[in-house]
Protein backbone atom coordinates (compact mmCIF):
# COMPACT_ATOMS: atom_id res chain seq x y z
CA UNK A 1 0.00 0.00 0.00
CA UNK A 2 1.41 3.50 -0.73
CA UNK A 3 2.09 6.09 1.09
CA UNK A 4 -0.65 7.99 0.23
CA UNK A 5 -3.09 5.30 0.85
CA UNK A 6 -1.80 4.87 4.21
CA UNK A 7 -2.12 8.46 5.58
CA UNK A 8 -5.53 8.00 3.72
CA UNK A 9 -7.06 5.23 6.00
CA UNK A 10 -5.48 6.83 8.61
CA UNK A 11 -6.59 10.15 8.39
CA UNK A 12 -10.11 8.05 8.66
CA UNK A 13 -9.44 6.53 11.41
CA UNK A 14 -8.81 9.94 13.20
CA UNK A 15 -11.80 11.47 12.32
CA UNK A 16 -13.26 8.64 14.08
CA UNK A 17 -11.13 9.64 17.01
CA UNK A 18 -11.89 13.23 16.71
CA UNK A 19 -16.09 13.02 18.70
CA UNK A 20 -14.19 11.09 21.07
CA UNK A 21 -11.58 13.74 22.02
CA UNK A 22 -13.76 16.02 22.38
CA UNK A 23 -16.09 13.87 24.65
CA UNK A 24 -13.21 13.50 26.76
CA UNK A 25 -12.99 17.29 27.07
CA UNK A 26 -16.69 17.21 27.96
CA UNK A 27 -16.83 14.71 30.57
CA UNK A 28 -20.69 14.94 30.70
CA UNK A 29 -20.97 13.96 27.18
CA UNK A 30 -21.39 10.12 26.35
CA UNK A 31 -20.38 8.03 23.50
CA UNK A 32 -22.47 5.12 22.74
CA UNK A 33 -20.17 2.06 23.55
CA UNK A 34 -22.36 0.04 21.55
CA UNK A 35 -21.46 1.55 18.17
CA UNK A 36 -18.01 0.47 19.13
CA UNK A 37 -16.97 3.60 18.97
CA UNK A 38 -14.63 4.11 21.92
CA UNK A 39 -11.67 5.47 22.07
CA UNK A 40 -9.31 2.34 23.22
CA UNK A 41 -11.53 0.33 20.56
CA UNK A 42 -10.50 2.67 17.59
CA UNK A 43 -6.87 2.74 18.62
CA UNK A 44 -6.42 -0.92 19.06
CA UNK A 45 -7.99 -1.11 15.47
CA UNK A 46 -5.19 0.62 14.26
CA UNK A 47 -3.20 -1.47 16.00
CA UNK A 48 -4.96 -4.63 14.27
CA UNK A 49 -5.17 -3.16 10.81
CA UNK A 50 -1.44 -1.73 10.91
CA UNK A 51 -0.19 -5.70 12.24
CA UNK A 52 -1.82 -6.24 8.49
CA UNK A 53 -0.10 -4.18 6.49
CA UNK A 54 2.86 -3.64 7.90
CA UNK A 55 5.24 -1.23 7.14
CA UNK A 56 8.81 -1.00 5.05
CA UNK A 57 9.18 1.77 3.37
CA UNK A 58 11.43 4.72 5.25
CA UNK A 59 9.42 7.48 4.43
CA UNK A 60 5.86 6.07 5.88
CA UNK A 61 7.50 4.86 8.64
CA UNK A 62 8.32 8.58 9.45
CA UNK A 63 4.72 9.54 8.59
CA UNK A 64 3.31 6.78 10.54
CA UNK A 65 5.01 7.57 13.70
CA UNK A 66 4.31 11.29 13.85
CA UNK A 67 0.37 9.63 13.71
CA UNK A 68 1.02 7.36 16.43
CA UNK A 69 2.85 10.30 18.39
CA UNK A 70 0.12 12.44 17.84
CA UNK A 71 -2.98 8.97 18.81
CA UNK A 72 -0.58 8.88 22.18
CA UNK A 73 -0.82 12.19 22.96
CA UNK A 74 -4.74 12.42 22.19
CA UNK A 75 -4.97 9.44 24.64
CA UNK A 76 -2.96 10.73 27.12
CA UNK A 77 -5.09 14.11 27.77
CA UNK A 78 -7.97 12.29 27.32
CA UNK A 79 -6.89 9.92 30.65
CA UNK A 80 -5.98 12.90 32.65
CA UNK A 81 -9.31 15.04 31.82
CA UNK A 82 -10.93 11.90 33.26
CA UNK A 83 -9.06 11.60 36.10
CA UNK A 84 -9.23 15.11 36.50
CA UNK A 85 -12.83 14.87 36.44
CA UNK A 86 -13.81 12.02 38.69
CA UNK A 87 -11.24 13.54 41.50
CA UNK A 88 -13.44 17.24 41.00
CA UNK A 89 -16.56 15.02 41.36
CA UNK A 90 -15.11 12.89 44.43
CA UNK A 91 -14.20 16.45 46.07
CA UNK A 92 -17.03 17.86 45.17
CA UNK A 93 -19.46 14.97 46.80
CA UNK A 94 -16.93 14.54 50.42
CA UNK A 95 -18.75 16.91 52.65
CA UNK A 96 -19.57 16.00 55.83
CA UNK A 97 -23.02 16.58 55.86
CA UNK A 98 -23.27 13.85 52.95
CA UNK A 99 -23.90 10.66 53.52
CA UNK A 100 -22.63 8.33 50.97
CA UNK A 101 -24.46 5.36 50.00
CA UNK A 102 -23.31 1.67 48.75
CA UNK A 103 -25.32 -1.15 47.74
CA UNK A 104 -25.09 -2.66 51.50
CA UNK A 105 -26.18 0.50 53.38
CA UNK A 106 -28.50 2.17 51.51
CA UNK A 107 -31.85 0.67 52.80
CA UNK A 108 -31.20 1.39 56.21
CA UNK A 109 -30.83 5.27 55.48
CA UNK A 110 -33.62 5.28 53.24
CA UNK A 111 -36.65 3.73 55.68
CA UNK A 112 -35.62 6.67 58.25
CA UNK A 113 -37.71 9.96 57.50
CA UNK A 114 -36.98 12.46 54.72
CA UNK A 115 -33.76 11.67 52.70
CA UNK A 116 -32.73 12.93 49.62
CA UNK A 117 -30.60 11.26 47.55
CA UNK A 118 -27.94 12.51 44.69
CA UNK A 119 -27.60 9.75 42.22
CA UNK A 120 -24.26 10.86 39.85
CA UNK A 121 -21.50 8.77 37.69
CA UNK A 122 -18.19 9.89 37.60
CA UNK A 123 -16.68 11.58 34.57
CA UNK A 124 -19.83 13.35 34.78
CA UNK A 125 -19.12 16.86 33.99
CA UNK A 126 -22.81 18.63 35.67
CA UNK A 127 -22.60 16.26 38.48
CA UNK A 128 -19.55 17.98 39.78
CA UNK A 129 -21.11 21.35 39.41
CA UNK A 130 -24.05 19.85 41.11
CA UNK A 131 -22.26 18.26 43.71
CA UNK A 132 -21.10 21.90 45.60
CA UNK A 133 -24.96 23.03 45.53
CA UNK A 134 -25.88 19.98 47.18
CA UNK A 135 -23.35 19.59 49.56
CA UNK A 136 -24.28 23.83 50.43
CA UNK A 137 -27.58 22.87 50.76
CA UNK A 138 -26.57 20.04 53.41
CA UNK A 139 -24.63 22.08 55.14
CA UNK A 140 -27.81 24.81 56.00
CA UNK A 141 -29.28 21.30 57.54
CA UNK A 142 -32.77 21.60 56.21
CA UNK A 143 -34.72 20.26 59.58
CA UNK A 144 -36.12 16.49 58.96
CA UNK A 145 -33.92 16.04 56.16
CA UNK A 146 -31.25 13.38 55.30
CA UNK A 147 -28.89 14.14 52.72
CA UNK A 148 -26.87 11.14 50.92
CA UNK A 149 -25.19 10.42 47.42
CA UNK A 150 -24.90 7.21 45.54
CA UNK A 151 -21.92 6.80 42.78
CA UNK A 152 -24.30 4.81 40.08
CA UNK A 153 -21.77 2.32 38.79
CA UNK A 154 -21.70 1.28 35.25
CA UNK A 155 -22.75 -1.83 35.42
CA UNK A 156 -25.85 -3.34 37.69
CA UNK A 157 -26.39 -2.60 41.17
CA UNK A 158 -28.75 -3.24 43.69
CA UNK A 159 -29.99 0.28 43.94
CA UNK A 160 -30.02 0.80 39.93
CA UNK A 161 -32.34 -2.50 40.07
CA UNK A 162 -34.47 -1.16 42.65
CA UNK A 163 -35.16 2.90 41.78
CA UNK A 164 -33.95 2.99 37.70
CA UNK A 165 -36.89 3.28 36.08
CA UNK A 166 -35.79 3.76 32.68
CA UNK A 167 -33.06 1.65 30.88
CA UNK A 168 -31.06 5.20 30.38
CA UNK A 169 -30.26 6.86 33.53
CA UNK A 170 -29.99 10.50 33.54
CA UNK A 171 -27.39 12.01 35.83
CA UNK A 172 -27.60 13.92 38.17
CA UNK A 173 -30.94 12.94 39.55
CA UNK A 174 -32.09 13.48 42.73
CA UNK A 175 -34.55 11.29 44.85
CA UNK A 176 -36.74 12.12 47.99
CA UNK A 177 -37.79 9.77 49.94
CA UNK A 178 -39.69 9.54 53.34
CA UNK A 179 -39.96 6.21 55.75
CA UNK A 180 -38.22 4.43 52.63
CA UNK A 181 -40.66 5.33 49.80
CA UNK A 182 -39.84 7.43 46.88
CA UNK A 183 -41.94 10.76 47.35
CA UNK A 184 -40.31 12.59 44.13
CA UNK A 185 -37.36 12.82 41.80
CA UNK A 186 -35.67 15.22 39.51
CA UNK A 187 -33.21 14.94 36.50
CA UNK A 188 -30.69 17.24 36.16
CA UNK A 189 -28.72 19.60 38.36
CA UNK A 190 -30.57 21.70 40.39
CA UNK A 191 -29.42 25.27 40.98
CA UNK A 192 -30.15 26.44 45.30
CA UNK A 193 -33.56 27.27 44.79
CA UNK A 194 -34.57 24.77 42.42
CA UNK A 195 -33.02 22.70 45.07
CA UNK A 196 -35.17 24.10 48.27
CA UNK A 197 -38.50 23.77 46.54
CA UNK A 198 -37.74 20.16 45.52
CA UNK A 199 -37.25 19.61 49.21
CA UNK A 200 -40.22 21.24 50.63
CA UNK A 201 -42.29 18.61 48.59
Amino acid sequence: MNLEKRLDKLTGWLGALAPLLTASQNPGQRVNPSAGRTLDGILNGIAAWESLNPVTDPAELAALKAVQTQTDAARAASLEKQKAALAAAVAADASPHVTPLTDDTFPAVLAKGRVAVKVWQDGCAPCVEYGATFAAAAAQNPAGVTFASYLLPRGPSAFRRAYQKTPGTTVPTTILFADGAEKARAAGKMDAAALAKFLAQ
